[in-house]
């Protein structure tokens, strides 16, 4: 294994792989079941307690790119270029298997071959993450210019946190707890807060520019056990809260398990500090994770 290599960060991928596998089966029949039932609750734990997966693959690729002055040439023709080729490969690949397994099995006609291009180009309902990790990349030169200051780092991350976390959530608890009593004074918040237009800081960069800080964060013993608690109580509000809607509604409700709530943050920040200041000190174990971490892409 290379000298050179960061040891946690393979942990911290072969984690959030197996956590994604985790999460889309648990996310099989979550409109399907009873809202109310136990199987759905217990759909509702097991989603809470993978949901960091996806903010710490972003938190993982943070410091491994804007620790590193890649030219935009090389961005594009390595990086890019690949995962665009992953993504219309397994676009095409579903685009062709669903509609085919569908005449096999239930004998419906094959779609036309322009809603099959189209599906190609829209791509499998998991395939999202391929897109969105393309549109990180290509703004990795601008966010390398933000993590420059650690002034103008700090200044991004609250001003993400503020506009992409904790207002968003603040007026869906309203909305979902308080909506019969003031639609109006909330319907005018939604609407202030979307037309502010904060959109350069409500993305998925926060996590990449988080890892990056955290990366080269020293945390004391004491700091690390607050983070702990804060990830407990993150999964415990995500998994309570969306419970807590559903009972209310009496129909699924999933929006506190999105990577842009509170509890998720929380979650993933705990994840990667637990991992990250965990010892590895075992050569064996260490060498066999960085294999199954160079096979987490195709996972």
């Amino acid at each position: 294994m290379d000298k050179n290599r960061i040891v946690y960060f393979d942990h911290l991928r072969v984690a959030a792989i197996v956590a994604v596998v985790v999460l889309h089966v648990s996310a099989q029949h979550w409109n399907e079941v009873d809202p109310i039932s136990f199987q759905w609750n217990v759909f509702n734990i097991y989603n809470g307690l993978v949901r960091w997966c996806v903010p710490v693959l972003l938190m993982i690729s943070g410091p491994l790119f804007l620790k590193r002055d890649i030219p935009i040439k090389t961005l594009y023709s390595k990086y890019i270029l690949r995962l665009a080729i992953a993504y219309l490969v397994w676009s095409a690949f579903y685009a062709v298997l669903v509609p085919l397994g569908r005449t096999v099995l239930a004998g419906d006609p094959l779609p036309p071959l322009k809603l099959m291009i189209a599906y190609t180009i829209a791509g499998d309902l998991h395939t999202w993450f391929l897109p969105m990790i393309i549109g990180i990349y290509m703004c990795i030169p601008l966010i390398r210019q933000i993590v420059a200051s650690k002034t103008t780092t700090r200044y991004f991350l609250i001003l993400s946190f503020l506009f992409a976390f904790l207002l968003p959530q603040v007026i869906d608890l309203a909305r979902d707890l308080l909506g019969e009593k003031y639609p109006s004074i909330l319907l005018a918040s939604g609407t202030l807060l979307s037309n502010m237009n904060m959109d350069m800081v409500t993305g998925y960069a926060f996590y990449f520019v988080l890892g990056y800080v955290l990366d080269d964060m020293v945390l004391t013993k004491k700091q690390r056990t607050i983070i702990y608690c804060l990830g407990v109580a993150g999964v415990l509000s995500s998994v309570g809260l969306n419970a807590l809607v559903t009972w209310i509604t009496q129909a699924p409700c999933s929006r506190y398990h999105r990577n842009s709530t509170v509890g998720v943050l929380l979650a993933a920040v705990c994840v990667h500090t637990w991992i990250k200041y965990r010892p590895h000190p075992n050569g064996k174990i260490n060498s066999w994770i960085c294999k199954l971490s160079k096979y987490s892409f195709g996972a």
